[in-house]
């Protein structure tokens, strides 16, 4: 019987750009982080489920881990492998690219690291990557880090795992896209965090998977909201926002703040405007009237038309 959480695409970074830092200072983007791992890793604890897996994707800098961010992390995972039995399988922002190198053998001390083609009782975990000849199994359930027909649409790849091809399994976790999704026998974890505007209106998760059951349980995390003016009272430090405005508001202070950004979108009102009637020496005669500002009338209206031929 399988009693498991599963998280996926955790992506831990300091965003310094999106970011104030804090007290102990941690970037609020990485502090969120760590927050939301700790209260899923708490969950699972709460109600008695030992077993803890991660579909891949723990960094997001591949070659370039800070150590700082690294440490942090590594430690919040030591604190809970003493209560949990914790398995990461390995996404494509864990490996060097060139060699397959894993950024997270330094785990393997507390953990279980995923780093090649593994089944573990009735689980087969595959690692990014190495799905060749390995997606036939006597598994019962299958973890993957990939691009799934289904999954995603409109893409494109020789590298897309066809349905067909994984019919047979109980159920499938796939980590990698990050908007989750559920589609026949597949779980489309999606990240734990909005990393950008292309997540804003997603409701991140993780899963609880028991006696067959699949229930999402939602991730309380920062949402990314548009707006159509500029708030007259603002101090939400926790959220991020985009608000439509026009060019001559852009050096509104509120947009000095790390998680308030501008979108450019509405046209400054004009106060006059040539009417789209009459012939070319009438329109000139119009911008002439509109424009001119004490300079003689009759040398204008010539240049005009000689810039016109």
């Amino acid at each position: 019987m399988n009693n498991f959480l599963v998280m996926s695409d955790l992506h831990f970074q300091q965003c310094r750009n999106k970011s104030y830092i804090n007290e102990f200072g941690i970037s609020s983007w990485l502090q969120t982080q760590l927050d939301v791992t700790e209260d899923i890793f708490k969950y699972a604890i709460e109600h008695g489920i030992k077993d803890v897996y991660c579909g891949g994707d723990i960094f997001e800098n591949k070659n370039n881990i800070s150590q700082g961010v690294y440490n942090i992390v590594w430690n919040l995972f030591k604190k809970y492998s003493k209560k949990l039995n914790i398995i990461l399988n390995t996404g494509n922002h864990d490996i060097f690219k060139v060699d397959r190198d894993s950024s997270l053998t330094p785990f393997s001390d507390i953990i279980t690291i995923i780093t090649e083609p593994t089944i573990i009782e009735n689980i087969k975990f595959i690692p990014f990557g190495m799905t060749e000849g390995e997606l036939k199994s006597d598994a019962e359930i299958l973890f993957l880090h990939e691009e799934v027909e289904g999954i995603v649409e409109g893409f494109d790849s020789n590298k897309l795992i066809l349905l067909k091809d994984i019919a047979d399994y109980k159920v499938v976790f796939n980590g990698h896209i990050h908007n989750s999704k559920d589609i026949h026998n597949i779980i489309n974890v999606g990240s734990t965090t909005p990393e950008n505007w292309g997540e804003a209106e997603q409701q991140k998760r993780f899963v609880h998977y028991h006696d067959g059951i699949v229930d999402s349980i939602n991730i309380n995390h920062p949402t990314w909201n548009n707006l159509d003016e500029i708030p007259e009272d603002f101090d939400d430090k926790y959220n991020f926002y985009r608000i439509n405005i026009s060019s001559d508001e852009l050096s509104h202070p509120i947009f000095k703040k790390y998680n308030v950004f501008p979108n450019i979108t509405k046209l400054k009102k004009r106060e006059s405007r040539i009417k789209q009637t009459g012939n070319t020496n009438d329109q000139i005669i119009q911008y002439i009237e509109i424009k001119n500002s004490g300079l003689n009338e009759e040398r204008l209206f010539k240049v005009g038309k000689e810039l016109l031929k």
